[in-house]
């Protein structure tokens, strides 16, 4: 879970999976959380529709992606559920005695979002993305590439749809910033 510094060696795909999902200032490439910005990942996938097909998918996919937000942040104030930082942080006073408290953790961005942590928005609107895309394209099982903007020679190969929006929750793990159960219910 998204530590910052540990005795444990970070796997290099951790690392950089939450450097380029990670909305964080610095080389962090912000996720591509709009249609419009995510128009350059769809490379060869746009040949053989017109502009407006594109247009309708990318209406789409700001639609879906904006219900998925706004439905997760009512979730999140109707289950108000503690973010790792806080959890791991007061684990010793959180009633549970199987629990231990770290009070040095620190997410591996400390720049935790002030919302609480179930569900996880980033992965809500990746699970619309992906539906929407699978709809559209009528697969979900279409191989693609994504090279980062912000991160030079970073490139990801994806088999499917499914696999970068699973990608996509990871990363919100791997941060720190969500619990595995948020990222999953929240796709």
């Amino acid at each position: 879970l998204g530590l910052r510094s540990s005795m444990y060696e970070r796997a290099s795909f951790s690392s950089v999976t939450t450097r380029r999902m990670s909305p964080a200032s610095g080389t962090s490439e912000r996720p591509r959380t709009t249609a419009a910005e995510a128009g350059p990942a769809f490379g060869d996938l746009g040949y053989g529709y017109d502009g407006w097909e594109l247009a309708r998918l990318f209406a789409l996919l700001q639609l879906a992606e904006a219900d998925a937000y706004l439905a997760s942040l009512e979730t999140k104030y109707h289950y108000d559920f503690w973010r790792p930082y806080t959890a791991i942080r007061q684990g010793a006073v959180d009633g549970n005695p199987g629990t231990t408290g770290d009070l040095n953790w620190l997410p591996f961005d400390p720049v935790t979002p002030p919302v609480p942590d179930y569900n996880s928005a980033h992965s809500a609107a990746g699970g619309a993305a992906r539906a929407v895309l699978a709809r559209f394209f009528g697969t979900d099982h279409i191989h693609f590439t994504h090279t980062s903007t912000s991160l030079p020679g970073v490139t990801r190969h994806y088999r499917s749809f499914n696999d970068a929006a699973d990608e996509n929750g990871e990363s919100r793990i791997l941060i720190g910033f969500h619990f595995r159960h948020a990222v999953t219910e929240g796709r």
